[in-house]
């Protein structure tokens, strides 16, 4: 196993694309949630973990696999979560709040956003998807590997520092 891993949870493909973007220039693992085992995170340095965040809950899923695989967690972990409404929107401390509620020191928090296809959207999604787009202010940037640039900074951030 690596040194970084990539663990993600993904209904519509919107934060497996992010997670995507993030392995190819760190060229590391990337794990879908459902798949993972102790054995995946036990011998990585750094585990970063992303699904969709909204305002009420948290990052979706994050407390439950924190709390399952927390013995096998590195010391370094960095979320993020991702969503339709542009970063000026959201409410980062209180999005922290709900996602590590359960965890001993807080992680590296990051928040990216954009447009996602409908076309390729469960219809139980669709509905919501909608009612949040017309919330929009403003248009969502496109993603890519420009978006994720604060998470790969603190990523070669650690690396300088020697903590991974």
């Amino acid at each position: 196993m690596g040194q970084t891993v990539i663990v993600y949870s993904s209904q519509t493909g919107f934060t497996q694309g992010y997670a995507l973007w993030i392995a190819r220039v760190l060229h590391c693992e990337v794990l879908d949630v459902a798949f993972v085992t102790p054995d995946d995170l036990i011998h990585t340095r750094l585990v970063i973990y992303g699904a969709h965040a909204t305002k009420r809950g948290g990052v979706a899923g994050f407390r439950p696999f924190y709390q399952q695989y927390q013995l096998a967690l590195p010391h370094q972990l960095i979320v993020f979560g991702t969503g339709l409404l542009p970063p000026t929107q959201i409410d980062l401390q209180q999005l922290r709040q709900h996602t590590f509620r359960s965890c001993h020191t807080q992680p590296q928090l990051f928040y990216f956003d954009g447009e996602m296809n409908p076309d390729t959207m469960p219809l139980r999604i669709k509905l919501p998807y909608y009612s949040q787009k017309r919330k929009l202010k403003e248009k969502p940037p496109a993603g890519g590997v420009g978006a994720v640039r604060p998470l790969l900074d603190e990523v070669a951030r650690l690396e300088a520092s020697g903590a991974i």
